[in-house]
């Protein structure tokens, strides 16, 4: 029997379901102009429940060990076997060991499978729905859901966010250029960037670090470009070093909403000309979170 076959296409399935149901969920919120955030929530609300749901079904079976051997696989088996052969290995030996302990039946295994399949989807989607927020209601916002049709939960972080910038560009085009009007690349000069927002560059370079994992190369831009030049921060008085404020908090070391609208703009304005689709990204999502307030 081949038992990662079976997993394998429940699981592809699950993916393929509720990604579906989900589009058209958000398609008909759109076309009766409801709130993005609260559909969202009330979609992955209802998607929370369905492991418990599972785990209960475990539980009342009494398969929860067989259950919890499947989702230990990563310690049972070589880390140099790829994904599938852990599958395969595990659902062959420990589990269904295990399982044989509580029933004989290869039917019912086929079931209990096909039920680990629809958890580990679930969680999946749970996981990048929880991560991919910004994402989803962007393409709420632009219609563009073919980016999801398009290999979603294969796509590199870094395609996702060429998208995210795509789509911010779709969004606010206007908000940026009504600030500065976008340099061109034969005119621009390094010093366009004040102090201060090398400072905000930076702090945003270091939440995007703790939060995801950046891109070398423009962690190394952001470097060159921010280039400052204070060696106070090397010293014990680092604190008192101007922008240091600005490194710690960001835009909450300006006080007033439309002082910190201003300031993101302009440097959105300013970073234009540079690959630095991350921490674009970052900028403009607070943005966003400043014009909802």
């Amino acid at each position: 029997m081949d038992y990662y076959k079976i997993y394998k296409d429940q699981y592809d399935r699950s993916l393929e379901t509720i990604l579906n149901d989900t589009i058209e969920k958000l398609k008909l919120a759109k076309s009766n102009k409801a709130n993005f955030n609260t559909e969202f929530n009330a979609i992955k609300k209802e998607l929370s429940e369905k492991p418990k749901e599972i785990h209960s079904q475990f539980k009342n079976d009494d398969l929860l060990e067989c259950s919890e051997l499947f989702s230990k696989r990563y310690s049972l088996i070589d880390e140099a076997e790829p994904e599938d052969e852990k599958i395969s290995i595990v659902l062959n030996n420990q589990v269904l060991k295990e399982y044989k302990k509580r029933s004989n039946s290869d039917y019912d295994y086929d079931e209990f499978i096909i039920k680990l399949a629809k958890l580990d989807a679930t969680n999946k989607i749970n996981s990048h729905f929880s991560m991919d927020r910004n994402y989803f209601e962007l393409i709420y916002f632009t219609g563009k859901y073919h980016y999801l049709n398009d290999n979603y939960f294969d796509k590199e972080r870094s395609q996702i966010s060429k998208e995210i910038a795509k789509m911010n560009d779709i969004k606010y085009p206007k908000e940026i250029e009504k600030i500065n009007p976008k340099p061109s690349q034969s005119n621009f000069q390094d010093d366009i960037l004040l102090e201060k927002d090398k400072f905000l560059i930076l702090h945003t370079l270091i939440s995007l670090i703790k939060s995801k994992k950046m891109s070398t190369i423009e962690i190394a831009r952001v470097l060159v470009l921010t280039n400052i030049k204070k060696s106070k921060l090397l010293s014990e008085k680092y604190r008192n070093v101007e922008g240091y404020k600005i490194l710690s908090n960001g835009i909450d070391a300006v006080d007033s909403y439309k002082n910190k609208k201003e300031w993101i703009l302009s440097v959105l304005s300013k970073l234009e000309p540079y690959k630095l689709k991350e921490i674009k990204a970052k900028l403009r999502l607070l943005l966003k979170n400043l014009n909802e307030k």
